[in-house]
């Protein structure tokens, strides 16, 4: 590569393009096609070609995996962690935890939750609901809420958390379970 910059700095490029062309330029003759000492005598296009093992490609789900990049937040008290701007819910059984993030950063609307080098969820954006101590709503709005999403998301995750400590099913779930069998 130094070889090349040194050269190219006699021919001064004045664009990118002629830089791209002189590179691609030297890569075919000056590099791939030069015979190299460590390939006993050959040049890397030749030793490619002369390799009978079939070119192996990724698929495109191996290839984005690959490319995911990471952070490490730290869920806060209400089981939210930041990314980019954006608010999340990793889950209340998160929080004050540092877990890991996989995600594309072209493309937040699905973030992927790991810990301890498991992968344990997909995250979309936190849709705030009627309630934000943070952001003072009028009080004809909030007398038209329905439902608190802030209350059902916890009972959600306590149903499940219950259901998780307790085993299979509790006695109010036993009779719906009975009455369709």
């Amino acid at each position: 590569m130094e070889e090349f910059l040194q050269e190219a700095r006699l021919e001064k490029p004045q664009t990118l393009e002629q830089l791209n062309d002189l590179f691609r330029v030297w890569l075919s003759e000056g590099y791939n096609h030069r015979v190299h000492s460590s390939l006993s005598g050959k040049s890397p296009a030749q030793t490619f070609s002369e390799d009978s093992k079939a070119l192996r490609f990724p698929s495109p789900e191996t290839l984005r995996d690959a490319l995911l990049w990471e952070k490490t937040p730290k869920v806060d008290k209400s089981g939210c962690f930041s990314l980019q701007g954006l608010c999340y819910e990793a889950g209340v059984e998160w929080i004050g935890k540092n877990i890991m993030v996989r995600y594309d950063p072209f493309d937040l609307s699905l973030v992927e939750v790991w810990y301890k080098g498991e992968k344990k969820k997909m995250v979309s954006p936190a849709n705030i609901g009627e309630y934000n101590r943070n952001v003072k709503k009028p009080v004809e709005e909030l007398e038209k809420a329905s439902q608190s999403k802030l209350l059902r998301l916890f009972a959600s995750e306590s149903k499940k958390r219950l259901k998780q400590e307790l085993g299979a099913f509790r006695l109010g779930e036993e009779e719906n379970h009975n009455d369709s069998i």
